[in-house]
Formats: structure tokens, C-alpha cells, sequence
């Protein structure tokens, strides 16, 4: 799908990874970026939209999605609310000061 990235099976992380990594490689082109990976990975618009918010999370929390370390309660679903912009209110919100 997005070559350099790694070969990480398809999963809900490893897609949330796909998309960091899918945003430096967007070719150089007349179409969206968001469009284009839209149509790379088979999705629409709305959902790349809505998965790419994730992208502003801070660090802490991206390290704990991808190793699976999120706080007990917390998933996937409850990243995908409207989160503080500021990493400290994201880290608070989330229980992981």
C-alpha cells in the first residue's frame, strides 16, 4: 500500500501507522492528498479524514497505540472523539499523565 513503511499485517495500529507514514510519501499530483489515499487504500474521503485526526495525537499516546498499551477502557473509539489539541489536555482526557 504505501511502500517504506514496513510490512506490518493490517490491523486498526497498523493502519493508524500507515496513515502517518502515507502522509510523507503522497505523490505529487493534481488530486487531494486525502483524496489520493482515499482511493490508495480502497476508503472514502470521510473515513481517511476521520482516521487522520489521529495523526495529532501526542507522542505518549501514538507509542501506546501501536504497542498496545493504552489505558484499560480506552481504545481506538474513544481517539476517534473531538481531543484537545494541546498533548497535556490529550494525556489528562486519556488518563495518562
Amino acid at each position: 500500500m504505501f511502500g517504506g513503511c514496513g510490512q506490518a499485517e493490517l490491523s486498526v495500529d497498523s493502519l493508524f501507522f500507515k496513515f502517518i507514514c502515507g502522509m510523507h510519501l503522497v505523490p505529487e499530483t493534481k488530486m487531494p492528498p486525502l483524496q489520493w489515499m482515499a482511493n490508495a487504500i480502497g476508503k472514502d474521503y470521510a473515513y481517511v479524514a476521520r482516521v487522520l485526526r489521529l495523526t495529532l495525537l501526542a507522542p505518549e499516546i501514538v507509542h501506546a497505540v501501536l504497542t498496545g498499551t493504552l489505558p484499560e477502557g480506552i481504545g481506538v473509539e474513544n481517539l476517534r472523539q473531538s481531543l484537545p489539541i494541546l498533548w497535556s489536555e490529550q494525556k489528562k482526557l486519556l488518563n495518562m499523565e
